[in-house]
């Protein structure tokens, strides 16, 4: 069997066991990882996502057409996301021990290897938050009690400010 075969074979067992819902017993997940794995293998580093997109998206269009699935289930779709993030990040797909990682496990490597928002791009995203929810309060002890907040808002940032000038006159 060639490796073209033994990947499509990997490719193929995964997505049937997604489709039929037994990713469990299939150890769908761990044949959809080691399918990306083995494909990207011999590929450089930063053209490793791309082939796996391409290979899976031009997989799935056959499965589709070959099984007459109209869309692939969630949870693969899922799958696919974490394996193709983890390979464009250069995550590696297995542990210390040379076995493949679990789906939960690239996650939080996922996770603890994206960079974190910026405080203010944080504090901005929540002032957008809080006006889109400002504008659906409905009764006027609600947007007093908005205004409330607001105020103790606008405090905290004049005294936040304040306090940090003062650091850096001292500094200079």
């Amino acid at each position: 069997m060639s490796m073209n075969e033994t990947l499509g074979n990997l490719f193929v067992d995964s997505l049937n066991a997604y489709v039929a819902g037994d990713k469990k017993v299939i150890n769908a997940f761990g044949k959809l990882i080691q399918f990306a794995d083995e494909l990207t293998a011999s590929i450089e580093d930063a053209k490793k996502a791309d082939v796996l997109k391409s290979a899976t998206k031009e997989g799935e269009q056959a499965y589709k057409t070959g099984m007459k699935v109209e869309s692939m289930p969630a949870a693969y779709r899922s799958a696919k996301s974490v394996i193709t993030v983890a390979v464009s990040m250069n995550i590696s797909l297995k542990n210390a021990d040379g076995k493949y990682k679990g789906k939960t496990e690239l996650e939080k490597e996922i996770k603890e290897g994206k960079p974190g928002k910026p405080e203010f791009e944080k504090f901005k995203g929540a002032m957008n938050t809080a006006t889109l929810i400002f504008g659906k309060l409905d009764t006027l002890d609600d947007v007093r009690n908005a205004k409330e907040l607001v105020r103790q808002l606008a405090d905290l940032v004049i005294k936040t400010e304040a306090s940090m000038m003062a650091e850096v006159k001292l500094a200079a």
